[in-house]
């Protein structure tokens, strides 16, 4: 079992000014070349090139995997640039970071001792460090350190705490400190680890966070991993008053007109089990509309395979939605390879769906702006392209064919743009 220390920082170049104000400011794209580690600033109407920034080559290459690298990268609202890795050796996990606020850099460390070292079979539960999360307009970010309260080997049980922490620098220039507050628990109830990993069927807490970082409301969800899928076990939620982060039972996004998904809780093998959705919830309980729903676009319910909208977001004026249309991985792979599509559990052959559902996937993924009071027909579609993010009301960010390009939801016009990316995992419009 492992027993953690406190997150620790060192001195290992905490060198940098920091821009305490977050200012307004017109919007910039960031791309990361996933090749060689820079990121590159860009204006939105021409797309010239501002700036661009090295990640420390040491720390960016120091993972070993090039199609996880662009995982370490986070952007903020304000246009801070944080990129970290995690390291693990015989003396426990090393987390290395790299910090930009627009004017300077900065480089830190923070280890965590482990009692459990790696490759101890022994080790029935784990301690966990979780990613960090960005403050959306403050040189600080936030990150849980999930600790193992009591472990009952005999009832094979567990109880466990996630703690948070916010690190930040106070001051400016040479009299600028890290500082490292806790501020906020979140205690899980004793829970049977029932086949033996505890990830398996006890919940561990998720950081949750909008794209541009975190503001005044933390959400945590209760994710149990599962062995065959995985399922959300109920949430904890905090909000900020004055600088202490208290505990409510409200989900702040009651308060605000927002999007919601239901996910393809697939099991036990199969990919297609229920109908994704992405649901428009308008504030202050006054109702929810159906944005999107698979199964009566696609009429898959006897194939397994699923067709989700994921990066949903609300244009800046609430009037339209805008998502990628992404089909599974996994059933998308074995049409590939096999040219056929299986049924679902219980499914039964429909010839007229089954063509249907190949002519879509030669279209995947589709980028699609939806009216929120609008119907299917309304819906713009930019085939075999990927949402990024809304520029304005009226225009979107996608990448299609290896480049970014503006697509107008009122003309549909699309303006290519001479900006190559690798994926939108690699983008950020801030």
């Amino acid at each position: 079992m492992r027993y953690p220390v406190r997150p620790r920082w060192t001195a290992l170049s905490f060198f940098a000014v920091f821009l305490l104000a977050g200012q307004a400011m017109a919007k910039t794209i960031f791309v990361l070349d996933k090749a060689t580690g820079v990121v590159a600033e860009y204006e939105t109407e021409r797309f010239g090139k501002k700036a661009s920034h090295q990640i420390p080559k040491d720390l960016y290459f120091s993972r070993h995997d090039s199609d996880v690298r662009s995982k370490g990268l986070l952007v903020s609202a304000s246009v801070r640039i944080l990129y970290y890795d995690d390291e693990k050796n015989v003396e426990g996990l090393i987390r290395r970071l790299w910090y930009f606020d627009g004017a300077a850099e900065a480089r830190a460390e923070v280890s965590k001792n482990l009692r459990c070292l790696p490759g101890n079979d022994n080790c029935a539960v784990m301690d966990r460090l979780s990613p960090p999360r960005l403050d959306a307009g403050a040189p600080a970010f936030y990150w849980g350190l999930e600790r193992v309260t009591g472990y009952k080997a005999e009832t094979m049980s567990r109880e466990a705490r996630l703690e948070i922490y916010r690190l930040g620098l106070d001051g400016r220039g040479a009299s600028g400190r890290l500082t490292e507050e806790r501020v906020a628990d979140v205690d899980f109830t004793e829970c049977v680890c029932g086949t033996g990993v505890c990830e398996e069927t006890c919940a561990q807490g998720v950081i949750l966070s909008e794209r541009e970082g975190i503001k005044d409301f933390l959400a945590v969800e209760h994710l149990i991993e599962g062995q065959i899928g995985s399922s959300v076990d109920g949430y904890t939620y905090f909000e900020k008053k004055g600088d202490k982060w208290l505990m409510t039972g409200i989900d702040k996004n009651l308060k605000k007109t927002h999007l919601r998904a239901i996910r393809d809780e697939g099991c036990c093998g199969w990919a297609n089990e229920n109908s994704g959705q992405l649901i428009l919830v308008v504030a202050n309980g006054k109702g929810e509309d159906i944005i999107y729903d698979e199964y009566e676009r696609f009429d898959n319910r006897d194939y397994d395979v699923s067709f989700s909208p994921v990066d949903a977001e609300l244009s800046p004026d609430v009037k339209a939605a805008a998502y990628t249309i992404m089909p599974d991985e996994w059933a998308l792979k074995a049409y590939k390879e096999s040219g056929s599509i299986r049924l679902s559990e219980g499914g039964k052959e429909n010839p007229k769906a089954l063509a249907s559902i190949k002519a879509a996937l030669a279209d995947m993924p589709v980028a699609e702006v939806m009216p929120v009071s609008g119907k299917t027909a309304d819906a713009a579609q930019i085939k075999k392209a990927e949402f990024v993010g809304w520029m304005d009301n009226a225009r979107i960010l996608i990448l299609k064919d290896g480049y970014l390009a503006v697509f107008d939801t009122g003309t549909r016009r699309m303006t290519k743009s001479p900006v190559a990316a690798g994926s939108v995992d690699e983008v950020f419009l801030r």
